[in-house]
């Protein structure tokens, strides 16, 4: 069940990027600004389920494995809002 909360929410977050973006850009915000909103706030989110289910912190090849993929997300995060204050 927590799952299924889960993957709700990580879509609705997804769906609402594109109005929040618009909104932030309109009001004279760029893509570092957002880019470390959405970074910040999602590592918050996360460490508190971290906390709450007292989960390990990764090490080793799963360490590595997770740095890179935070640095992908971070590339696919950028050309996303690039994309979204290009648009017309």
């Amino acid at each position: 069940m927590a799952w299924k909360f889960a993957s709700a929410t990580s879509a609705a977050c997804f769906a609402t990027l594109g109005v929040f973006s618009t909104a932030a850009y309109d009001r004279g915000a760029g893509e570092l600004e957002l880019l470390c909103a959405r970074i910040l706030g999602g590592a918050l989110i996360l460490g508190a389920f971290g906390l709450v289910r007292r989960a390990p912190l990764p090490s080793g090849r799963l360490l590595v494995l997770v740095l890179l993929l935070g640095c992908f997300q971070l590339g696919t995060t950028t050309g996303l809002l690039v994309g979204f204050n290009k648009a017309p």
